[in-house]
This record gives C-alpha cells, structure tokens and sequence, in this order.
C-alpha cells in the first residue's frame, strides 16, 4: 500500500475536518482516521503541524498554537485519537455524545454504551468482520433536534489481547494508559447520518473470560439502563438541556446486556437482540 499523501484530510465528527501536514502525521493519522471529508466540506477545519521537541519526540501544533507533545512515532496515532476525540467533542456543542458504539445491519442498529475495558470495540471489530455496518468504535453524536446521529469514524481501536482477530494487522502503537495498540479500519462505514428512528435496541456489552460458552443475554430494566447510559455521556447530564429527556426515549428501546467470552459469541448474542422485539 503506498503512503498517505501530506495533508491527510480526515473528518472528525459532525462539526470539524482537519489537515495533518508532514509524512510521520499525514500516516498516523490516516490509520486513526481513515475517512475524508465530502469535498468542498463547509465545516471549520483546522490543521495540525509536527515539530520536533528540544526533549526529544514530537511538539504537535493545532492551528500554529502548540497542543501536546508525543514521545516518538509510535506514540503519535493514540495521541491524534485522544487529541482529535476531544476536539470533536469541544466544537460540537449543539450534538449529545455517549462514549459508545453504534453498529447496523440493514439500516437497524445497536447502541452499545459500556465502560472502557468492557470489549465494547473489540465487539464492534467482530460485528464489523461480519458485515455490519460501522458508525463508530468509542463516541456517538446524536442531534436532539435534527433527530439524527452523525457517524464517529476513528478506525476501531484494538488492544493487544485482540490482535488475533485483525486478518491484515498493521503497525503497533504505543500508549501510556492502554498499552500497545493496533487500529482497524472497518469495511463497510456509515455513508452518512443515520436517522434516529433506525435505532433498534440498547445493548450493553461485557467481556468476561469465565462467562459460559454459549454465553449470556439478559434483558435490563429501564432503571439499570439509565444508569449506564447516564455514566456514558461525555460532559455529564449538563453538556445539553436535552440529555435525559434523550436518555429517557433511548429506555423506552428494547434493553439488553450480553455476557461474552469469545468474539463469535458475542457476535450471534448481538445478532439475537437486533433481531429481537422487545
């Protein structure tokens, strides 16, 4: 595969595009965020610069301002997700976000709200080898008064224990807090905003080595629901004056928890409650 060119343009959710100049993040940011802007694109777009550090690494700069500092270049793509996830999140001010997944088949699809270390992206990376449609891996833009949710696509996010479902596994990345990194880049993602009337059900995930092989699906009251949907919004309840009223219709969805110690069993429990109706 021949390399990015320099600037890799790359959309960041429903309010921002941004320019990534110079070979090292032209290429790590086309692993995060492999997707372009429709041309012409009239939203704010700012552009990031590589400079090096008198310490040594990487000085990045948003805009010609300095933002943060990377400790080498296999640092730099968890960095560009960080950094560029928070921005996305800043500059849309008028969107509610989840940290979740949101994943589809046949313009049905699944909010997958969950902790971090619940195998939620790993969950997505299977759905998505599978043919699901892919509408992000981590943040979910839903606009209370368009009533639509505006696609997150930053490639999925694979941790070390899942390296063994990537079929074309690309470089490892170094981070601080979660440890070494790969990025998968889904087959099929969102053309474009997905109307909230496709949403069909709730599910929350969870990763557990000792959970049976068959595994375990239960449904979740509204109450329990809420709590985790609750505990997932980025900013907390007061980022918009609608939050828990959309909290509230998004329990009046079909409500699921799976329990899961294989990706393909995760994969058919998650089959089963797009499929299921109440």
């Amino acid at each position: 595969m021949s390399p990015p060119a320099s600037p890799h343009v790359s959309a960041l959710g429903p309010a921002l595009t941004a320019e990534w100049r110079g070979a090292a993040l032209a290429r790590a940011a086309h692993e995060v965020f492999p997707t372009a802007p429709v041309e012409d694109s009239p939203l704010r777009r700012i552009e990031f610069h590589l400079h090096p550090h008198p310490s040594g690494g990487g000085l990045l700069r948003m805009d010609g301002a300095p933002l943060c500092t990377a400790a080498s270049d296999a640092h730099l793509a968890p960095l560009i997700e960080k950094t560029a996830s928070v921005l996305a999140v800043r500059l849309a001010p008028e969107w509610l976000v989840l940290h979740a997944g949101l994943m589809g088949r046949n313009n049905r699809f699944l909010l997958l709200p969950a902790e971090r270390r619940s195998g939620k992206s790993t969950l997505c990376l299977a759905l998505a080898s599978q043919g699901w449609t892919y509408a992000g891996d981590d943040l979910v833009f839903f606009h209370p008064g368009r009533r639509v949710f505006h696609p997150f696509l930053k490639a999925i996010t694979v941790k070390e224990g899942s390296f063994g479902l990537l079929t074309s596994p690309g470089p490892v990345h170094e981070d601080p807090a979660r440890g070494r990194l790969r990025y998968a880049t889904p087959t099929h993602p969102a053309p474009g905003e997905i109307p909230a009337d496709q949403l069909a059900a709730v599910l929350l995930p969870l990763y557990d080595p000792s959970a049976p092989a068959e595994g375990e699906h239960r449904p979740l009251t509204p109450e329990v629901a809420a709590l985790a949907l609750v505990q997932q919004l980025v900013g907390g309840a007061g980022r918009g004056a609608g939050s828990l009223d959309w909290i509230r219709e998004l329990c009046a969805l079909p409500r699921h928890l799976i329990r899961y110690a294989s990706a393909g069993t995760s994969v058919r429990l998650a089959e089963a409650c797009l499929e299921a109706r109440s």
